[in-house]
């Protein structure tokens, strides 16, 4: 399902909270590796490499976005 565009960073906030919740062990589903499928796996190490791709942005001078220091807490 889409986001619309003007709540699109709170909701995806909300949803990584909820996996790194999952990853930490907060959740009666998932204990282990074994607990997810081969896709739901290749699924979390694509998420893993888009939050990769994301925290490199704080190094291109030239995205439209700043992490540090933009006025926003």
């Amino acid at each position: 399902m889409s986001n619309m565009s003007y709540c699109m960073f709170r909701n995806t906030r909300d949803d990584l909270e909820d996996c790194l919740n999952v990853l930490g062990g907060g959740s009666e589903h998932f204990q282990s590796r074994k607990d997810i499928d081969r896709e739901e796996y290749n699924a979390f190490r694509r998420v893993v490499d888009i939050c990769r791709a994301i925290v490199r942005m704080d190094d291109n001078d030239n995205h439209v976005f700043v992490v540090d220091g933009d006025g926003y807490e």
